[in-house]
């Protein structure tokens, strides 16, 4: 006694899966890209603020490189200090008579 077995053969369709797998991978593609680009755009602006910070160490050491110069003369050269004090703090010596012009 056979049976024959009437009924629908279900047929799967691996074009649908296919289309979502392909979709879900260039989604992925899309979003990789992204973090890339945004990688790229984040390493470029820490490079050129490095630079910036670079440029102003050495400005401020050889800024520093002519004050550590001034010091020295100031401690060793007694007549650098003095006009120094007469130029910025307009210091005279006793005796001495100043005269103050007018601008023109």
């Amino acid at each position: 006694m056979a049976r024959k077995v009437s009924g629908k053969i279900k047929r799967v369709d691996f074009s649908r899966k296919g289309k979502w797998l392909t979709v879900l991978f260039l989604a992925f593609l899309v979003y990789f890209a992204v973090i890339m680009i945004n990688q790229q755009l984040s390493l470029h602006n820490l490079n050129r603020r490095q630079q910036k910070v670079q440029a102003d160490i050495e400005k401020y050491s050889s800024e520093n490189e002519i004050l550590k110069g001034q010091v020295e003369l100031i401690e060793n050269n007694p007549e650098y200090l003095e006009g120094l004090a007469r130029k910025e703090l307009g210091l005279v010596r006793d005796g001495e008579t100043v005269y103050i012009l007018p601008y023109k």
